[in-house]
């Protein structure tokens, strides 16, 4: 029985070295694997890091070229409301002047019938009253025309305005 001893011993040992043969193969398994699985996160890191660079390289791009569109669409509406607003300005101005050449004609009317009701009273009255009547008749000409020039570059004024 010691020589049935000695065999389950031996193959107990056979067995266990059997055993760690297999538990040294699967620990090589495993620090293989972990490096594999480090190697792996590495290279996802990589990827990550690179795929992020592009996305941001990208969206750089994308800013760029919204910021581009903006600044080009912004211009144009302000060219548009300028054009517009020179348009408005411009026919402002033509009614102001409309207005000013219309009140110009209007003095003038009564400046000239002013004119002609003296012409009148001269043709009608004597000689010493006819000097007397044109020289009234001059100095509210020359008021007049004083008052017209005065309006015209009231007129102007406002114009350049």
């Amino acid at each position: 029985s010691q020589a049935q001893y000695a065999g389950v011993f031996k193959e107990l040992e056979d067995a266990k070295a059997a055993l760690q043969l297999v538990a040294d193969d699967y620990e090589d398994k495993i620090d293989a694997l972990e490096d594999r699985l480090f190697e792996m996160d590495s290279q996802f890191e990589q990827q990550t890091a690179r795929l992020q660079a592009k996305a941001d390289t990208r969206l750089r791009d994308e800013l760029k070229g919204l910021r581009k569109q903006l600044k080009s669409e912004f211009e144009s509406r302000m060219v548009r409301e300028k054009a517009e607003l020179e348009v408005e300005t411009e026919r402002i101005l033509q009614q102001k002047d409309n207005q000013i050449e219309l009140k110009i004609e209007e003095a003038k009317a009564v400046v000239e019938s002013k004119f002609q009701k003296e012409k009148f009273e001269l043709v009608n009255n004597g000689p010493k009253e006819v000097i007397q009547l044109l020289e009234d008749r001059t100095e509210k000409m020359r008021y007049a025309n004083q008052k017209l020039e005065l309006a015209l570059a009231e007129a102007e004024r406002r114009i350049k305005e």
